[in-house]
């Protein structure tokens, strides 16, 4: 695993709120895109999915080293 500085994981953890405040308003239908509906469900789960690894990222300090693994 690799260490993360705190400024760092700060900077990810407001990240990670202001994603998973984006996709909870994005779920709700408050804010969106006008394209069809699958495509906003799917950009809406993405967003949770990056949100969820930006709280793991600021929780932990950590980045997982399968992640470098496999795109480097």
């Amino acid at each position: 695993m690799v260490t993360i500085r705190p400024f760092f994981r700060l900077l990810a953890g407001v990240t990670a709120l202001l994603l998973w405040g984006f996709s909870f308003f994005e779920l709700l239908g408050i804010i969106g895109t006008n394209s069809t509906e699958l495509l906003n469900w799917f950009h809406c789960i993405s967003s949770f999915g990056v949100a969820l690894g930006f709280s793991y990222i600021a929780v932990s300090g950590r980045l997982l080293r399968v992640l470098f693994d496999v795109f480097f």
